[in-house]
């Protein structure tokens, strides 16, 4: 059957492609998702201790084993509207350097999804919009629609990878 070879053709070529994986999570309604290889790791929220004259995405610091990790709200930076405190929240780890672990609280986390990069598609998002530079990418997964940030370039913007 002709179709059949068509059909592992393509798979075999959608397996040639290489995918990446990315760490979903949510902010309102919406889905974002972080190149696995920017994560530290995952904790639950705890306490986050103020830091005094901050600006407004920096909610304060963690302390993790031992470890002062500065946290951010990115909401503000996405022009979304400031984060609350959810029993579903989570802090997300991620590597800004070799020396430096910077914590993004997030609604929700999602599921670890893989995709190649036929799978993303450029936004349609005025290159004058600031967060254009913040979004890779959109994914259109089965029931919901994935957009794909750049966590580094966020670290990097604020300063605090540097600090």
């Amino acid at each position: 059957m002709p179709d059949e070879d068509v059909l592992e053709q393509n798979t075999e070529e959608e397996a040639a492609e290489p995918s990446t994986q990315y760490c979903t999570f949510r902010f309102e309604n919406e889905l974002y998702g972080i190149e696995i290889d920017q994560i530290q790791e995952i904790i639950n929220l705890q306490k986050v201790f103020p830091v005094p004259r901050a600006p407004n995405y920096i909610m304060g610091v963690i302390n993790l084993r031992g470890n002062i990790v500065p946290v951010i709200d990115i909401k503000p930076i996405l022009k979304l509207p400031m984060w609350k405190q959810d029993i579903n929240s989570s802090i997300v780890l991620i590597n800004a350097d070799s020396n430096m672990i910077i914590g993004i609280v997030v609604d929700e986390i999602g599921d670890v999804v893989s995709l190649t990069g036929s799978k993303i598609e450029p936004l349609d998002i005025k290159k004058d919009d600031e967060r254009s530079k913040y979004l890779t990418g959109i994914s259109k997964l089965t029931d919901k629609v994935l957009v794909i940030l750049d966590a580094r370039r966020i670290i990097d913007d604020t300063k605090l990878a540097a600090a």
